[in-house]
């Protein structure tokens, strides 16, 4: 693609636009995957308008995108694109791309899923028909989920209806059939890898622990093609919530209204949203619950060993107890990404958060500061979240100037558990020589079918994210991956560590106490341990700067240069105090002479 090159984020350079220095940075790098007036792969046409994509464990992005002066016009100009951050690929594009001997007519700009393995999902109709049906391709011959009027698995009914699809990164997939007939029947159905079909549990089916099953909702599915659905049971005429996990061998109730946690106390009431199943087949779901005197709303995990209350009550940075939970994801770590309105009034605020058995750690919330201190958080949106196995978080939020003002803009936000949270990209922030307009982000919630993981959404366990971006002056609109800096201390995202790395580091209010972590690696023999007491923080760097104890400079360095290709501690050779071009050599040496410490310096609250 004549345009792809990447393109690196300097946090002062790029965010600093009109807000002052003293603002968090974002310490990665962007990769320009597509842009408005690329040429198509095969020559037909020029990329136009996109949706937002999504990114695989292994770097590549699957979108949707307009084309502009095709040959057919109307009749080719939309595909379906693959990229590795290199070249794109088709996996279908209208008027070019065929399925059982027939022309793809049109494909819904709606991507619903890409495997590890490249393999992605999108809703095709046929020229000349009306309904449509999922295709699945990686740039070869596309296969298909079940068109409707196909038979059912067991060849009694047709096909009629069924709800978004998913597939894991083995190829199997899983969908939520309805088949007419007369013997309707609906249920929860596998597509195997060979093209067959499985059925796993269908409505009116007997419960594995008694009661009918009543109904299914969309189901998610995990590595191991175990699949996590919430449901409802009739129990002799009362109708009870349950949380199930199916698989090839039988289904696993894990949980109903009406179970009593290990407490003795906590009784479980009407489940509300959630089922994301992780690679433990563990499962994820809000819900009401009774104890004496009190009825709430929580967020649960359920596994084999039984249920877990992980979040209730006043969460941080609310002032009333949690309503309106909305489970977004849940990763092998068992930590569970949720929204939940947390304050009281005619316009709640919401925030997002992480929760697991060691309690719940708030990500943002509405109507407080981003990390930059240029905005206020406006509306944050669970549809819009994804989380990883790194238990990291990425979101996009809509922002506004002043506490519930209204809406002025939209950013991209990358939460890591040692980094804290940082503002990655904003519209109005300067990109690509233009000035940002307008961003996408495509999350997974409980609602998705191949949750929780990167598959259908733009986050991966790599730390990366893609999104959807608008130019203002150009009018142009993109593809584009952000990236964590993958060296230690890199925070301005240039591949190295610096002097350049120590003034952001310092910018963003950066304490030497973080490189306290080399005590662990060197005993009291310390590089940086200016006052000699074993460690090195805040007073190794009083003691340098105010030129007590020990004084060095940087004659005897060669040694630590050669070994680490960066300035480095000071060797106690001289009784000169340094003077102040010296003094901005040794503070940088100070902070960045390690290259074991955490990925970066900057720890946002």
């Amino acid at each position: 693609m004549t345009t792809q090159s990447f393109f690196k984020i300097y946090g002062i350079v790029v965010f600093g636009i009109g807000i002052g220095l003293a603002q968090p940075v974002a310490a990665g790098e962007f990769q320009l995957i597509a842009r408005s007036g690329d040429v198509a792969p095969d020559g037909n046409g020029a990329l136009s308008l996109f949706a937002a994509p999504v990114l695989n464990s292994n770097g590549q992005t699957a979108f949707f995108t307009l084309l502009s002066g095709t040959a057919g016009g109307d009749a080719d100009d939309f595909a379906f694109y693959r990229s590795d951050g290199t070249s794109l690929t088709r996996i279908a594009r209208d008027g070019g791309s065929m399925v059982d001997g027939e022309t793809i007519g049109s494909i819904t700009p709606f991507v619903l899923a890409l495997n590890s393995g490249g393999t992605g999902l999108a809703s095709v109709q046929i020229v000349g028909q009306q309904s449509s049906f999922t295709i699945l391709g990686s740039g070869g011959p596309l296969q298909r989920f079940p068109r409707p009027g196909e038979p059912s698995p067991s060849g009694n009914n047709s096909l009629f209806a069924y709800s978004q699809l998913g597939i894991n990164d083995s190829g199997v997939g899983v969908y939520r059939g309805l088949y007419s007939g007369i013997n309707q029947e609906a249920g929860i159905y596998l597509r195997n890898v060979n093209e067959s079909y499985t059925t796993l549990l269908l409505e009116g089916a007997s419960g594995p622990q008694g009661g009918t099953i009543d109904s299914l909702f969309t189901p998610t599915i995990n590595a191991s093609a175990q699949i996590g659905i919430l449901g409802e049971l009739d129990v002799a005429g009362q109708i009870q919530s349950v949380a199930l996990r199916l698989d090839t061998l039988g289904t696993t109730e894990l949980a109903r209204r009406g179970d009593i946690l290990s407490d003795g106390i906590t009784v479980l009431e009407e489940f509300r949203n959630g089922s994301p199943i992780n690679v433990s087949g563990n499962l994820a779901f809000s819900a009401d619950f009774s104890q004496p005197g009190k009825f709430k709303e929580g967020v649960f995990l359920a596994t084999d060993d039984g249920v877990t209350l992980l979040a209730q009550g006043t969460l941080p940075g609310g002032t009333i107890a949690a309503n309106f939970i909305e489970v977004a994801d849940l990763n092998a770590a068992n930590q569970v990404t949720f929204t939940a309105e947390v304050t009281p009034g005619f316009d709640r605020s919401s925030g997002i958060y992480v929760a697991d058995t060691d309690g719940v750690q708030l990500i943002a919330l509405e109507n407080t500061l981003t990390p930059r201190g240029d905005h206020f958080f406006h509306h944050l949106y669970y549809r819009n979240i994804a989380s990883n196995d790194l238990g990291q978080t990425v979101f996009m939020a809509d922002l506004a100037d002043e506490i519930d003002g209204g809406l002025t803009g939209r950013g991209l936000f990358f939460y890591d558990p040692d980094l804290g949270l940082e503002q990655v990209l904003t519209t109005g922030d300067a990109y690509l020589g233009d000035t940002v307009s307008g961003l996408d982000f495509e999350g997974v919630n409980g609602s998705t079918t191949t949750g929780p993981g990167p598959q259908a959404s733009g986050a991966n366990d790599q730390g990366q994210f893609a999104f959807l971006f608008s130019l203002t002056n150009s009018g142009d609109q993109g593809i584009a991956v952000w990236s964590p800096s993958s060296v230690p201390g890199d925070i301005d995202g240039d591949g190295d560590v610096d002097g350049a790395d120590f003034l952001e580091w310092q910018l963003s209010g950066g304490s030497a106490s973080s490189l306290a972590d080399w005590e662990a690696n060197y005993g009291t023999a310390l590089p940086g341990d200016f006052d000699l007491d074993g460690d090195v923080d805040g007073t190794d760097f009083l003691e340098w700067q105010q030129g007590l104890g020990t004084i060095y400079d940087a004659t005897d360095l060669t040694d630590w240069e050669a070994t680490f290709s960066v300035l480095a501690p000071f060797a106690a050779n001289s009784a000169t105090v340094p003077e102040p071009a010296t003094l901005g050599l040794v503070l940088i040496a100070l902070v960045f002479l390690p290259l074991r410490v955490h990925r970066a310096f900057v720890v946002h609250e």
